[in-house]
């Protein structure tokens, strides 16, 4: 499993906020987190490309785990 991290847009409530997803890949990460939040998100990072001291608003709520929808 990787740890891959989801940040919002500038106009988004969770601006400088992050969204952590434990998942198999970069794929299931995305799945889960389009079935929590839509299309309404920024950018997907994995672990050894995220920063976040960038992100001062710090993790928002539980990590999540990858949606299990036949993805490799």
């Amino acid at each position: 499993m990787n740890t891959y991290y989801f940040t919002f847009g500038q106009n988004h409530p969770l601006v400088d906020h992050w969204i952590e997803i434990i998942a198999a890949n970069g794929e299931a990460a995305r799945h889960r987190m389009v079935d929590n939040f839509g299309i309404n998100w920024a950018f997907q990072y994995e672990d050894a490309d995220f920063k976040p001291e960038y992100f001062p608003g710090g993790r928002a709520g539980k990590v999540l785990e990858g949606a299990d929808r036949g993805c490799p």
